[in-house]
């Protein structure tokens, strides 16, 4: 009785799910020796080697490790071969064995349908996020092509006031002194405006840089934690929220204006994080920690 706990699906080269006849041979208490018990089954019950069953070949060595000059003959079969056998044995033995087989070859078919099931799940997650970049990536290239024509439509225009300031040019060549000193204390009188659009930074958010600093680590520290995270994926020269996170009222975009060494400034949009965002952040870090310390 206590080989019925020896019986495994043992793993073979061709499929994965097969039983080894040797070890059910053994199992069953089948005093004939296996050699001679095998082919009369399949003979019996017309079995077909590549279909219900395959052989494989071992090698057999003696207790001082020196090959046997034969090999050890095993059969590797179908788990429907394997539970028709253990019935026809017409045995308590080969009903227990029956029932153990079909109870591990229904433990197998769950683990495939969960894994399944989870590859499927992870694959829909891919296609979603997917999509998501698609459609991110596309309103991207719409506002590029708005912003194209814009600058199509400013450089038509300068090009225009080139043309009238060439003329208007050659016009002021030809008048006198008196038009001369007038067109120039007009230069000169004229206003220089320097004007820009700002839009301030909003005083409820941190900067990724501020939270990290409060937090102990640099902010790349952070950025790339909340990459591990699943929080957020880098896209350009910033970072954006995964689907999951976006809406949730953890960011705001602001505008701000970059002042450059050389003197010249860029009007640039940030992502901020708000109060909630904060409060979120230090939440997974402080979980972080948590698990890294009882892992410890």
């Amino acid at each position: 009785m206590n080989e019925l706990s020896r019986i495994q699906f043992e793993t073979a080269q061709e499929n994965p799910s097969y039983v080894s006849g040797r070890m059910l041979h053994q199992a069953l208490q089948i005093k004939t020796p296996y050699r001679k018990w095998f082919p009369r089954v399949c003979i019996q019950n017309e079995y077909e080697e590549g279909e219900d069953y395959v052989t494989s070949d071992k090698i057999v060595r003696r207790a001082d490790g020196v090959p046997m000059p034969y090999d050890l003959h095993d059969h590797w079969l179908t788990p429907d071969v394997a539970k028709e056998i253990c019935l026809t044995q017409h045995t308590a033995i080969g009903k227990l064995l029956r029932k153990k087989l079909i109870a591990q070859e229904q433990a197998v078919s769950e683990a495939r349908e969960r894994e399944l099931r989870s590859c499927r799940n992870r694959l829909a997650r891919t296609v979603q996020e997917n999509e998501e970049l698609s459609a991110s990536l596309a309103a991207q290239k719409e506002d590029m092509a708005v912003m194209g024509d814009l600058i199509e439509r400013a450089n038509a225009a300068l090009i225009l006031q080139r043309d009238v300031l060439h003329k208007q040019s050659r016009k002021m060549d030809e008048l006198n002194g008196k038009v001369a000193r007038q067109s120039k204390s007009i230069l000169e009188m004229a206003p220089k405006v320097d004007y820009y659009d700002r839009v301030l930074d909003a005083p409820d958010t941190y900067s990724t840089t501020t939270i990290a600093k409060s937090c102990g680590i640099t902010a790349r520290a952070l950025n790339l934690f909340l990459h591990e995270q699943k929080v957020q994926y880098r896209l350009h020269d910033g970072w954006v929220l995964y689907a999951r996170y976006d809406g949730k009222g953890y960011t705001r975009t602001v505008t701000v204006v970059r002042k450059y060494s050389n003197g010249t400034e860029k009007v640039c949009i940030v992502t901020q994080w708000t109060q909630k965002g904060r409060e979120f952040i230090i939440h997974l870090l402080e979980k972080a920690f948590d698990d890294e310390r009882g892992e410890v």
